[in-house]
């Protein structure tokens, strides 16, 4: 599995616990928790919430927006902010407009690190048989046929497939949503597989890798 820059690891977990947190802990039960004065078999008792003025609030609290831009406060992701506004929003001025190029270059984004990661870790075995997946069609292939390209690749790495069953390495294809299953039982390429396979020519990768 690849190992990712550790800026890149720490934005990922860090958005993670923020909505792992913001799920599990609303305003109510966090208001709560601060209130908690004894437990017991009686139940939890607890002080009365304070009554604060909405000016207050506001003054008190900063804005949502303000405090998730925070989280990844720093000087390049500045510099990289004033880089996007002068690229791709230089001349856009309605902020609905401006939204849907955010959103689609997000998109993109996110894309393009699934790609780069699942390239970072797929085989050429399973490489060759998303490759005759796609050329198969709608039709697809059975488990047998994608067996043999499994076969090939064992036989070149012997020491990397001791342990590494062919349901292990077609799961790593369906885990990736590279694959999928039909009622017939029958193997096909995937939407996302296909566009894989076209980033990986399109940037000029190899698709012969080991293993």
């Amino acid at each position: 599995m690849p190992y990712l820059a550790w800026p890149v690891c720490v934005c990922v977990m860090v958005v993670a616990v923020v909505g792992i947190i913001s799920w599990r802990f609303p305003a109510q039960v966090g208001g709560l928790i601060g209130r908690v004065t004894s437990i017991g078999a009686g139940g939890v008792k607890a002080n009365p919430p304070a009554v604060v003025s909405q000016e207050v609030k506001d003054l008190a609290k900063p804005e949502q927006a303000e405090e998730l831009l925070r989280v990844f406060d720093n000087q390049l992701l500045v510099q990289q902010e004033d880089t996007i506004k002068e690229t791709y929003l230089k001349n856009v001025n309605n902020p609905s407009d401006r939204e849907r190029v955010l959103v689609r270059h997000m998109a993109w984004l996110w894309i393009t690190f699934a790609f780069e990661m699942t390239y970072n870790s797929v085989w050429g075995s399973q490489l060759g048989a998303l490759q005759s997946l796609n050329e198969s069609g709608p039709k697809g292939l059975a488990e047998d046929v994608l067996n043999v390209w499994y076969e090939v690749g064992k036989t070149g790495y012997p020491t990397r497939y001791e342990n590494y069953s062919f349901q292990s390495w077609l799961a790593y294809l369906h885990g990736n949503f590279l694959t999928t299953v039909g009622t017939d039982h029958m193997i096909r390429i995937t939407q996302l597989g296909n566009e894989f396979l076209v980033y990986i020519i399109r940037n000029k990768y190899a698709l012969h890798k080991d293993g």
